[in-house]
């Protein structure tokens, strides 16, 4: 699992770096979450699945094949999620007609007016 973490470190740093300022943290928490979300989801998808499929025991494996299958199946599946998630436009394009407010804007949390 530590190794995993370690691996996916490049995807966050990036994701850090093009994220607003002060907000790396908050990002950096809900990639964790998500990602700790994504890890128990998929774990529960796959008892599930060897519950539906009668499990696969030793020494005949007789459904192993059909598991692996469907497994790789699910692990393609995000894919096709791209379209729906991904905006159109690019990272440096113009944000349009945002009603986010500039940072330099904003009080700092416990100061009064």
């Amino acid at each position: 699992d530590a190794v995993a973490r370690m691996n996916t470190m490049p995807l966050f740093v990036l994701a850090a770096s093009t994220c607003p300022d002060g907000v790396e943290a908050t990002l950096f928490a809900m990639n964790m979450g998500l990602s700790n979300f994504g890890g128990t989801l998929g774990g529960y998808n796959g008892i599930g699945l060897m519950w539906i499929l009668g499990g696969v025991s030793q020494p005949e494996f007789e459904n192993l094949s059909l598991f692996v299958f469907i497994r790789s199946l699910c692990r393609l599946l995000p894919i096709l999620l791209i379209p729906f998630f991904v905006p159109d436009g690019s990272p440096r394009g113009e944000a349009g007609d945002s009603e986010l407010v500039p940072a330099e804007e904003l009080e700092p949390i416990g100061s009064r007016r």
